[in-house]
């Protein structure tokens, strides 16, 4: 579950507002995935995210607040810029489920992905999915909202 792409332009005023375009994508990706939340489906998770033999608990909860896990995990959705350009946004590797060891990036995956036993939601992926698609009518737009003309650069989708 991550995005990653370059901005490829040579246009200064385009790449002052690159870091601008992609705090604005992600807050629209958390806006949208929190939008798409069916909570019941996320509730009937608790059980199995609780006694998963994958998470390392350092203090095992008895009960979890899965609409302020999903929140905790919306709110860790970065843009992480690497050199080259390249632009990666996800639930960075390091960040790790409250009370745990395990990284939330894998919790997030159980409860989009599910397994063999336990249905999927897809509410981030479908989510990731769409930003991926339109990236670059994305950065247009920006460009043409901030800077009030077309953009000279191009958004080159690398994941």
């Amino acid at each position: 579950m991550n995005i990653q792409f370059t901005i490829e332009t040579t246009d200064y005023r385009e790449s002052s507002i690159v870091d601008d375009f992609c705090d604005t994508i992600c807050r629209n990706i958390r806006r949208d995935i929190y939008n798409g939340i069916v909570q019941a489906k996320i509730d009937s998770l608790e059980y199995d995210l609780i006694n998963a033999s994958w998470i390392n608990w350092i203090d095992k909860p008895t009960k979890l607040n899965m609409e302020n896990l999903v929140t905790y995990m919306l709110n860790n959705i970065v843009c992480r810029k690497r050199l080259g350009g390249v632009c990666i946004i996800e639930i960075p590797h390091s960040v790790k489920l409250p009370h745990s060891t395990t990284p939330l990036e894998q919790v997030a995956r159980f409860i989009d992905m599910g397994t063999e036993i336990t249905p999927c939601t897809t509410f981030i992926t479908r989510v990731f999915q769409k930003y991926k698609d339109n990236i670059n009518d994305y950065w247009k737009s920006y460009v043409m909202f901030r800077l009030h003309r077309e953009s000279k650069g191009i958004v080159k989708d690398i994941g």
